[in-house]
């Protein structure tokens, strides 16, 4: 049942989107030759999600990934590096942040919030396990 509830979501993040690809700034459509997928993280006391995000152009992204040590790996770290929960399960800096626990992160057409404060926001309210939904870009697409 853990397996069908954490595809559901995902399925939900990528239709939300799916049928949002017409705002100004909005990424390009959503294409089944690059990878999505779905990880599941509890927080670390030490490091929380174990990475910090940014925005840019409409979109958020995983800028960087904690070490327990405190170090900050901006690429991929060495497997040899014991990182927090993001670098654990193989999120890496560059990845786009689709949704958060089944919500599609979307640019409203009024307000001033921002996606980065949305994304932010969410997390920090909610309880653990967080869903991530994500996209890696191939390497020629940054």
């Amino acid at each position: 049942w853990y397996y069908l509830l954490i595809n559901r979501l995902e399925e939900q993040v990528l239709e939300q989107h799916a049928a949002r690809q017409d705002f100004s700034g909005a990424p390009s459509a959503l294409s089944a030759n690059e990878e999505y997928y779905t990880k599941v993280l509890y927080r670390d006391v030490k490091t929380g999600l174990g990475m910090t995000l940014c925005e840019e152009g409409a979109r958020v992204w995983v800028h960087s990934l904690l070490g327990r040590d405190g170090s900050r790996w901006f690429v991929a770290p060495p497997e040899s590096e014991e990182g927090g929960p993001a670098m654990k399960i193989g999120i890496l800096p560059g990845d786009w942040l689709l949704g958060i626990n089944g919500q599609a992160l979307l640019p409203l057409s009024s307000g001033n919030k921002t996606l980065l404060k949305d994304a932010v926001s969410t997390i920090h309210y909610s309880a653990d396990p967080i869903v991530l939904h994500l996209r890696r870009l191939p390497a020629d697409k940054w």
